[in-house]
Parts: structure tokens; C-alpha cells; sequence
């Protein structure tokens, strides 16, 4: 199994104070030496699939959206419903061993038992 973590779902989310048993203390660069925030890993979906492109087919059937590569070489487009025109742009990586892989568009990327896939906002 592989988690997936969506565009609209993203792996981790931070509070200024534990919201739960799950928060681990990160120190971040915003932050004041001494100071830090709260992190929570969140539940993603488990699908299977042994390629980079199984798995997306897998993530999209369960969520009802679509994803697919855009003209440039390494992006995708993700569109909420399979028949809609607007898209966003993002970025999909894999963390695997706790490294993170820009497999770019290469939808027959193996993927191995506890990958997690991220399908990520552009943020530049």
C-alpha cells in the first residue's frame, strides 16, 4: 500500500499548540530561536499500484477527480471532476525512506511498499 496525499490534503498540518498526542515540536526558520510549532502528520489515502501512474489512477478513481501531465515536462494537471476544463497546476513527488523524488512525469516510476506520494500546489 501507498499513501497519497492530494492537492486539497496536504501531509502535514501546524498549530501554535499541540492539538493532539500526535504533534511533534519542529523549530522552524519564521520562528524565534527557542521557539517552535506543532506538527501533525495527517491521514492520507492508501491505495496500491505498482508505477507512479497506477497509483494516481487508483487516487483518482477513489477521489472522483483526474490528473494528468501537462505540456510542460514536468508538471500535471489536476482537474476536480474528470470532465471539467479548469485546472490547476501541480507538482507530484515521492518520499521514499524519508528522500524525497521528483520522478517528474514519468508515470512508470516503480513505486515500492510505503511510498507516499504527494500531488503538490506550485509554490514558485
Amino acid at each position: 500500500m501507498v499513501t497519497v496525499y492530494g492537492y486539497q490534503e496536504s501531509r502535514f498540518s501546524y498549530y501554535k499548540t499541540p492539538p493532539n498526542e500526535r504533534a511533534v515540536p519542529e523549530e522552524h526558520p519564521f520562528l524565534k530561536k527557542g521557539q517552535f510549532r506543532w506538527r501533525v502528520e495527517n491521514e492520507g489515502v492508501l491505495v496500491t499500484g505498482e508505477t507512479l501512474g497506477k497509483v494516481l489512477a487508483n487516487f483518482c478513481n477513489l477521489r472522483g477527480l483526474h490528473i494528468d501531465p501537462d505540456d510542460s515536462s514536468q508538471y500535471f494537471r489536476y482537474y476536480e471532476k474528470p470532465d471539467e476544463e479548469q485546472f490547476v497546476l501541480v507538482d507530484i513527488h515521492v518520499t521514499r525512506k524519508e528522500v524525497q523524488i521528483c520522478s517528474e512525469q514519468n508515470l512508470s516510476f516503480p513505486i515500492e511498499p510505503g511510498d507516499i506520494v504527494e500531488v503538490l500546489a506550485l509554490i514558485c
